[in-house]
């Protein structure tokens, strides 16, 4: 049966009832998850509750740790618009159910479906490309708009077929949408002592003794040594002392699983997962060493 999925293409799409729209995006999200088993594992699923939003996503063995703060920014962000687009009258008093799908990039099914009932909007997003704040926004804006349908579009491959099909209709049903709500918005999704992780303008940034670091955040999530911080940013372990760069570190591949990171007192290990290597990095030296993880065994 999984089989013939993955060789045709189905389209659905254009009026649906509400109900029908529910129960074909939740067969076609089923048989997503179904076709991924046994090509990729998925590790869990992540929830963000609020008082007008549930937010949720799956995610692999292959996520970075760091999505989790940026969906926690961006759940809190777009709460507070739905709360404020309920007091205009834009949007209904109901429960937004907002289910993200982080699919890897193998040739697995996209899916965009939209449907609403008494009680909820229900958004189910499956694609490539990470959901983001604007594409959400275009959402929610169209469930206001006059001439709303429900919709579900489901394709096999990685080529975006549904999401494509389904910004067709916000382009000639929304359009462009106002972001000026967000505009100066932040929440701070992570914080130890000066250091801060903040959501804003849909991006994460870090914030050291109240200075921003050109610094784009990514795993691992940022440990102190000391007086020392260790980030994460692109492929690569800075070392800030009192708001100053004074080390970094390439990581010595592209991680396939989230980095580990364990702090002593006088060292702080980086594991990767990189065939048997990891990095190890030394506080009274201020200089990182690449390990080696004998067969069989690990570093503490």
């Amino acid at each position: 049966m999984i089989r013939s999925v993955e060789a045709t293409e189905s389209v659905l799409a254009g009026r649906v009832r509400p109900r029908v729209a529910g129960v074909l995006a939740a067969a076609a999200f089923g048989l997503f998850v179904l076709a991924l088993a046994g090509r990729a594992t998925e590790a869990g699923r992540k929830h963000f509750f609020l008082s007008h939003l549930h937010l949720s996503f799956c995610y692999y063995n292959s996520f970075q740790e760091t999505d989790f703060l940026y969906y926690q920014g961006l759940a809190e962000v777009l709460n507070a618009y739905v709360t404020q687009k309920e007091a205009d009258g834009a949007l209904k008093p109901k429960k937004i159910e907002i289910e993200i799908a982080c699919i890897p990039a193998i040739n697995a099914g996209p899916i965009v479906a939209v449907s609403q009932s008494r009680e909820s909007y229900d958004v189910t997003v499956a694609q490539t490309r990470k959901p983001d704040l604007r594409q959400l926004v275009r959402i929610l804006s169209y469930f206001g708009s006059k001439r709303w349908r429900s919709f579900c579009c489901y394709d096999w491959g990685k080529n975006d077929t549904a999401s494509r099909s389904f910004d067709r209709i916000l382009d000639r049903e929304v359009g462009e949408p106002d972001m000026s709500f967000f505009d100066g918005r932040q929440q701070v999704v992570f914080q130890r002592d000066e250091l801060r992780v903040i959501y804003e303008a849909d991006h994460l940034f870090y914030e050291l003794a109240g200075q921003r670091l050109d610094l784009p955040p990514a795993d691992p999530v940022p440990v102190k040594i000391g007086d020392r911080y260790l980030l994460g940013s692109e492929g690569t372990i800075v070392v800030y002392e009192k708001g100053t760069e004074v080390q970094r570190k390439s990581i010595p591949c592209q991680p396939e699983m989230p980095i580990s990171t364990r702090v002593y007192a006088r060292w702080v290990n980086v594991d990767a997962f990189c065939n048997r290597k990891m990095l190890s990095y030394s506080y009274e030296r201020n200089r990182f060493y690449d390990v080696k993880i004998p067969p069989g065994g690990r570093v503490p």
